[in-house]
């Protein structure tokens, strides 16, 4: 089995793994959205955790993918990894906005339907860059490949 494989084959089950966390906050999000009462203290803290979760996964994607500049690629290929690394930081600093204004929101219910929306927003984002990047990995395979 060649490397690029290896590495698609252990990313796409992180992948997997996260599309599952993800669904568990989306509904998570709908039971607090229908009892009508939201716990800002525990939405910031396990939103941290899941920050510092996906901020170990991004880490672990950034070292499995070789940069454009040291890999023989076609230069489309590299701009899609440099936009693709860039998501990241959008993604993460995205969701510490969001968990600065949980943390702000006090008893505030208008904030934290704001929060829930800009959550799910974020939930939205990162689907796609879930999408955008097996894209990514499957081409960097054909690459090795060929």
């Amino acid at each position: 089995m060649n490397t690029i494989h290896a590495i698609t084959d252990e990313l796409e089950q992180e992948h997997q793994a996260l599309r599952q966390e993800v669904e568990e906050w989306r509904e998570w999000w709908r039971e607090l959205r229908d009892l009508g009462q939201p716990r800002f203290g525990e939405m910031g803290e396990r939103l941290a955790q899941f920050q510092a979760h996906l901020q170990s996964h991004f880490r672990h994607e950034e070292q499995c993918v070789p940069l454009p500049e040291s890999a023989n690629m076609p230069s489309g290929a590299g701009e899609r990894i440099h936009r693709w690394r860039n998501d990241h930081e959008q993604l993460l600093s995205k969701l510490d906005a969001i968990i600065t204004q949980l943390t702000e929101c006090g008893t505030n219910f208008a904030c934290w339907g704001d929060a829930r929306t800009e959550f799910e927003a974020f939930l939205d984002h990162l689907q796609r860059h879930d999408a955008e990047e097996l894209e990514l990995f499957e081409e960097l395979e054909r690459l090795e490949v060929s």
